[in-house]
């Protein structure tokens, strides 16, 4: 993935560098779209403070997956497809890389069955043509037992089943301990950027605000 950063904010630029370590992101940072090395971009990310007329033409200069602004103002910028308001976390920068990549993910590949694996299936499925009917099993019995038949031959063929609320379970348990470790992650940084943030004295952060550069501690408290 390439990102362009137009940026000369040192708070800004410290913050996309840690957002995207243990990322397969190449990150590129400019003051100038003059001086931008290629005409495609995944992601382009530009800090208020250089938002000039020639920013404003991004989408003419160079192909864009998506546009990002950083601002310290409640407003959203029509030039651009997102938003963000600074300070950010870096949970919403790591959240557009998820839809950039699944945006540009290639379809799943579906296996083709061969013909004498079609022919095999259909066999299975018309079965009852070529076995006794035991005429005492329901409709719904009778369809139970040859979907156990039709299981036991493909089983017996090396194909490996697995039941689809199994699948399901997995997933489910899979994703809730993800979303957990997530919010409890971003609950730390957004509590010791607060933190950080609340210590500052009124003239440093009106200094951080307008962009220039100072110099903060974060201190992220593990509570485990």
């Amino acid at each position: 993935m390439h990102i362009l950063l137009i940026n000369d904010n040192p708070v800004v630029s410290r913050l996309m560098t840690l957002c995207i370590q243990n990322e397969d992101i190449r990150l590129e940072e400019v003051k100038d779209i003059a001086n931008a090395h290629r005409d495609t971009y995944d992601i382009v990310f530009v800090d208020e403070a250089l938002h000039r007329k020639k920013t404003q033409q991004l989408k003419h200069k160079f192909s864009i997956g998506k546009s990002v602004f950083f601002t310290s103002k409640d407003i959203e910028n029509s030039d651009f497809d997102t938003t963000i308001k600074k300070p950010f976390l870096p949970s919403e920068i790591k959240e557009i890389f998820k839809q950039i990549k699944e945006k540009n993910a290639p379809a799943s590949k579906t296996r083709i069955l061969d013909g004498h694996e079609v022919e095999k299936i259909k066999d299975l499925l018309n079965m009852d043509e070529n076995e006794v009917i035991d005429l005492s099993l329901s409709e719904e019995g009778y369809e139970e037992r040859k979907i156990k038949a039709i299981k036991a031959q493909l089983i017996s063929d090396g194909l490996e089943i697995i039941e689809e609320d199994k699948i399901l379970d997995v997933l489910q348990n899979t994703k809730s301990k993800k979303e957990k470790h997530k919010m409890k992650e971003d609950k730390k940084i957004k509590q010791a950027l607060e933190e950080a943030f609340n210590a500052l004295k009124k003239k440093e952060r009106k200094k951080l605000l307008k962009g220039k550069k100072i110099e903060i501690t974060i201190q992220i408290k593990d509570n485990d």
